[in-house]
């Protein structure tokens, strides 16, 4: 038995499990880390990373800040499965005559787990950030997130792709181990995210081609937190999510 015989075309599946394990990575420590350990240890290496303003404060001036250079750290650790399919058939095998050819495909990733420890003495507990974000977790990291691209080649030279790419929601950091009220509604949870994309290509010579296309066709909004500074950016993460909204591209690529 092969995938042949169970749909039309050719049909390739592949699942793998990753086991990943960095110790001593380069990383930041993070500010509130360096803080804490300030406060609670007397240490001198967070204390030397904490830069009061003039006034002593850390919030109200510029002038107050932690640094947060690159160093190497504790460890990290993180598991999950890659999934990649691929589905491709002409419409003649399906009876409906010379229309071209539609292929799927698709790539997406179920995060198992990903955990950080943050000082390899471990002062700090080690945290699970696999469906968590901020706090000690930094950016986003949604525990299924894929994206499904199907594409008809036609039979008049244009090749059309429409994509779906999908990230699951995520919580915020604080609530692994403090209170629900530790985190404002705005942080607590950031929503799931669909994008659409839409795109042709075409071949006007056998070595010119011009390619059109939209991203973020339903111009979804990113999910909003009120963080501004470390992992966030404008009030949302750009890293993972689409900051800028629908927009527009337009391509040529010439072979010499």
């Amino acid at each position: 038995l092969t995938p042949g015989d169970l749909v039309p075309g050719n049909l390739f599946v592949s699942v793998d499990y990753f086991d990943i394990g960095v110790d001593d990575f380069v990383s930041t420590i993070n500010p509130q880390t360096s803080l804490d350990q300030c406060a609670t240890t007397g240490d001198p290496f967070f204390c030397s990373l904490v830069n009061r303003a003039p006034n002593g404060s850390l919030w109200i001036s510029p002038q107050g800040f932690i640094t947060a250079t690159n160093v190497n750290t504790g460890s990290l650790s993180t598991s999950g499965i890659d999934i990649n399919a691929n589905w491709g058939f002409d419409f003649n095998d399906i009876g409906l005559g010379n229309a071209g050819a539609l292929t799927f495909d698709l790539v997406g990733t179920y995060l198992l787990d990903l955990n950080t420890l943050e000082l390899p003495d471990g002062t700090v507990p080690e945290y699970d950030c696999a469906g968590w974000y901020g706090s000690r977790c930094g950016s986003p990291n949604p525990e299924w997130r894929h994206k499904l691209r199907t594409t008809w080649e036609t039979p008049f030279g244009v090749d059309a792709t429409v994509s779906w790419r999908y990230f699951s929601s995520v919580t915020h950091g604080d609530s692994i181990s403090g209170p629900r009220s530790a985190v404002t509604d705005l942080d607590y949870k950031l929503g799931t995210r669909n994008y659409i994309d839409l795109a042709a290509a075409y071949g006007i010579t056998d070595k010119w081609n011009v390619t059109v296309g939209v991203n973020n066709l339903l111009d979804k909004d990113p999910p909003l937190s009120s963080q501004t500074s470390g992992f966030a950016n404008g009030n949302t993460y750009p890293q993972t999510y689409d900051a800028m909204g629908r927009y527009m591209f337009l391509g040529t690529t010439i072979d010499f």
